[in-house]
């Protein structure tokens, strides 16, 4: 192999191992904060055992310079000529030995605080690098969201509205006949499109069936619980000012014990805003809200249907908004 090979892989391996590290340095900061934080607590108690020693020295120092002044007042220590030991010779002794002491005890917990600083260093520099991250990724999805729905707009503005329909919920519009007699005996024929789901993809949306954990086989029940549900979401919106996607789907339930939480609803819900028009200011479940060629979701609502797909009028992503 080619020395310039050779230094082109070299270089390509280092890139990805520099970048893999800058990708997980979040997690690898918190993880060394934690250790330097454990290793700050043992060493700073292994610090205060030998700081025993220092202070009993320096509190055997002070009472001999005391002893000293008392002999030296008394007689007891005959000084050389010329020479006096006063009051602020006492105090500068006493001095000396605080400042030594201190620079003592400074060194023995050196270690311990250093180390401590460096782990609340690596926590705040995690959080920062994480806030930033997360205010990228914010604005990254206000900007798809604002792609989608002109997407959206232009689908409608060529193709109607009923297509964007069905795309964007991905359904099946389904061309239904019935036959009913008029009052003078005449029979027409009523042509109605029926919604058909295939897959409820749409993050804003939740198929209510027997896999939610709140299910139940009568359809009344579940009517009525959706709908208190929904009453209880919009309290909740009005005394916190805002409510995400998640806070609701947790509300209604779970999947086999799971949560029904998503990462899309982590960032998107509502706000209450009475004075903003572009805001709903109301949670809707789509069960007061729905096209009436909705067949199946009237068929819900007439306690003929156990369940049904809700669809969510989110406000959008207001993550930034509050």
């Amino acid at each position: 192999m080619k020395k310039k090979e050779i230094m082109t892989k070299a270089t390509q391996m280092l890139s990805k191992t520099a970048f893999k590290l800058k990708k997980a340095s979040p997690t690898i900061m918190v993880v060394g904060a934690a250790i330097g934080g454990v290793t700050a607590t043992v060493l700073a108690c292994k610090a205060t055992l030998k700081a025993q020693y220092i202070l009993a020295e320096h509190k055997a120092n002070v009472e001999k310079i005391h002893e000293t002044k008392d002999k030296v007042d008394a007689g007891e220590i005959q000084l050389p000529e010329g020479e006096t030991y006063t009051k602020e010779d006492l105090t500068k002794d006493i001095t000396t030995t605080y400042i030594k002491t201190g620079m003592k005890l400074a060194k023995v917990y050196a270690p311990a605080i250093g180390l401590g600083a460096a782990s609340l260093g690596c926590m705040f520099g995690s959080h920062h690098i994480m806030t930033k991250r997360n205010a990228t990724l914010t604005a990254a999805y206000i900007a798809l969201e604002q792609s989608f729905n002109g997407y959206k707009n232009r689908v409608a503005d060529r193709f109607g509205e009923r297509v964007q329909h069905e795309l964007e919920q991905n359904v099946k519009a389904v061309e239904v006949e019935t036959k009913k007699v008029d009052e003078n005996g005449v029979e027409e024929v009523i042509k109605e499109y029926k919604d058909i789901a295939e897959q409820a993809d749409d993050p804003c949306t939740l198929i209510f069936d027997e896999t939610v954990d709140t299910w139940e086989r009568d359809a009344d029940l579940n009517r009525n619980y959706l709908l208190l549900m929904e009453s209880a979401a919009n309290k909740k919106l009005r005394s916190q000012g805002h409510l995400f996607l998640n806070e609701v789907l947790t509300m209604i339930g779970t999947h086999g014990g799971q949560s029904l939480r998503t990462p899309t609803g982590q960032v998107v819900g509502w706000v209450y805003n009475p004075n903003d028009t572009s805001l709903h200011n109301h949670v809707d479940f789509g069960l007061t809200s729905f096209e009436s060629s909705d067949e199946a979701l009237k068929s819900f609502l007439r306690g003929e249907e156990r369940s049904v797909i809700l669809h969510f009028n989110c406000d959008g992503i207001i993550i930034d908004k509050i």
